[in-house]
Order: C-alpha cells, then structure tokens, then sequence
C-alpha cells in the first residue's frame, strides 16, 4: 500500500541575486515601517517566545546604542514576549524597535530581509533555523551563535559566529556595519 509524500515549503523562496534597483526597492519598503529613519537595520524574523532566545534582543539593542551605533532593529514575527519585548526595547532604544507582527506574505517577507543590512539569530539552541537560512539566501549578513543547528550551513567564512550573549552578538554587528 503506498502512501502519497507531501512536500511542505518553507521559508521564503530564495530570488536570483536581487538587482540594484530590486535591492533598493527592498531598502524603502523596510525603511517605510521604519517610520522613514534610514538607518542600519538589525532584522529579526521568528517567533517571539522564550526557546527562541529572544530576550537578549533589548541587550543587544542597549549595547548598540552604548557603542554610538546609530542602529535600529526590525523584529518581524509574534508570541507570547512580544508585549514584554516592546516595552523593554522602549527603554533600551527608544524610537529604533519596530514591530511588524507575523507576516503571511512570503515574498513580503523576502523583500523586508533583503533590505535589511544584518539578520541577528539569537538562539543557541535552534535545532535548525529557517530565518538565518532566508536571510542568507537573500544576501543579507548574518550573525548567529556559533553553536545549534545553524552550524549545519552557517560558517566563519559565511556568517559572523559569535557567543550567545548579547555584548559579542553587538560586537558582531558592529562588525558587519
């Protein structure tokens, strides 16, 4: 008795490199629910619950601001700390957090991390991680710890590795920027 196989897609799929105008289209929507401040944009896509690790968010964001970074961080994603991280980046980066919620629209998704300039995954622990993979399928810098499941694809070569603490996860970005 044979059974049918169902392929699920996930994640966004990955565009041919995007052009320069492709790229900078992406930039102006992202800067667009950035209430139009063109600055570095840190991205975070994914759950917003404690396994994933992202308490450290405000750390990090507050360790960008003491090194002068002029930084804001873009969290795309719901859960259950979403009201917690809201109040607690108002105080870390005032006016530099920005909530967009769950996004259901892949190809939307996409475009906002690829006119993004870093994708921080704060989770040592992530079996796998299907935001990471996106955001580096697009282009888009990564920084992630060096340990989990993104190891699998993830490298010195091709990512920023760090500890998963919040002050090596801003030295990192600084990095990048």
């Amino acid at each position: 008795h044979c059974r049918p196989i169902h392929v699920c897609p996930m994640g966004v799929d990955a565009p041919p490199q995007l052009t320069t105008l492709e790229r900078a289209a992406a930039r102006r929507e992202l800067i667009a629910v950035c209430d139009g401040q063109d600055r570095p944009v840190v991205m975070y896509a994914g759950r917003l619950s404690p396994e994933k690790h992202v308490h450290l968010l405000p750390a990090v964001m507050a360790s960008l601001m003491s090194r002068g970074s002029r930084a804001q961080m873009v969290i795309a994603g719901d859960g259950p700390l979403r009201q917690q991280l809201e109040s607690q980046l108002r105080i870390a980066g005032p006016g530099r957090a920005h909530f967009l919620g769950h996004i259901r629209e892949r190809e939307r998704l996409g475009r906002l991390i690829a006119g993004s300039d870093v994708f921080l995954h704060p989770n040592p622990k992530e079996p796998f991680g299907i935001g990471p993979l996106e955001a580096m399928a697009v282009g888009v810098p990564l920084v992630a710890p060096s340990s989990g499941g993104v190891l699998s694809y993830a490298t010195a070569d091709n990512a920023w590795l760090t500890r998963a603490d919040p002050d090596a996860f801003a030295e990192a970005v600084a990095s990048v920027l």
